[in-house]
């Protein structure tokens, strides 16, 4: 089984760099038609993209896209999500790097502080030229280096009951990297009243917890539907706390 699995992924691997040197030599053909003073039809074949990724994407992506559980079609669904990170800290930032770098279609953050000297230890996105700056657009100036083909949305703002279904609405799916309870019942609650799943997450000190909620996502008080942060938590902690 082992020796199938390992050819499987050599294949994949094989398929991936093909489909990345044909578009690499279509382009070339179009460069060389271009400089001989061709006139391509604007229904020819060599001026409509063949191929569903860029031959940069292919080059880009083909490490993770040769595992079998996202190959080409989970590489598709990524470039065609939209994601929203409520939190652009000590949880928001590593988020966001992985989900930027695997190549996700949208990245929205959430969060109306600015950064500081104490954050720069362990929010990785944050830079010392940036202290003073939102950290909303600190990140994703780090980000649009790492990954240019991904749309950043900042919301330079913290989450309120007033703002929360506005912003919420454009998104497939939402992350909680907040560190108080109170916001994180408003992302579960706004959540399952939009339909969204939503990936929860907390860290204090050495310790951490990671839950998917609302997934699937079903109307309120629809039994089939995944639990919410309430249904986990029913009796919120005290205000002051930090989770």
């Amino acid at each position: 089984m082992e020796d199938i699995d390992t050819k499987c992924a050599n294949l994949r691997a094989q398929i991936a760099a093909t489909e990345f040197q044909l578009e690499a030599l279509k382009q070339e053909l179009e460069a060389a038609e271009k400089l001989h003073g061709k006139t391509v039809p604007a229904s020819s074949e060599h001026s409509e993209r063949r191929w569903p990724l860029s031959a940069e994407e292919y080059q880009r992506y083909g490490r993770q896209m040769i595992v079998s559980q996202i190959g080409l079609p989970g590489q598709l669904k990524l470039r065609s999500a939209s994601v929203l990170l409520v939190g652009a800290g000590g949880l928001g930032c590593p988020a966001a790097l992985y989900l930027a770098g695997a190549g996700v279609g949208t990245l929205g953050m959430v969060d109306g502080d600015t950064v500081e000297s104490s954050n720069l230890h362990r929010q990785v996105l944050h830079r010392t030229k940036n202290v003073g700056k939102y950290k909303v657009d600190s990140a994703i100036e780090y980000l649009e280096e790492l990954n240019p083909h991904v749309k950043y949305h900042a919301h330079r703002e913290h989450l309120t009951s007033q703002n929360a279904s506005t912003i919420f609405q454009d998104y497939d799916i939402i992350l909680d990297c907040t560190d108080n309870p109170a916001t994180r019942y408003l992302i579960s609650d706004t959540a399952v009243l939009l339909g969204k799943p939503l990936v929860s997450a907390s860290a204090l000190r050495t310790d951490g917890q990671l839950m998917v909620l609302n997934n699937p996502a079903k109307p309120p008080g629809d039994l089939s539907g995944g639990p919410c942060y309430r249904c986990v938590f029913p009796k919120p902690p005290p205000a002051d706390t930090v989770v």
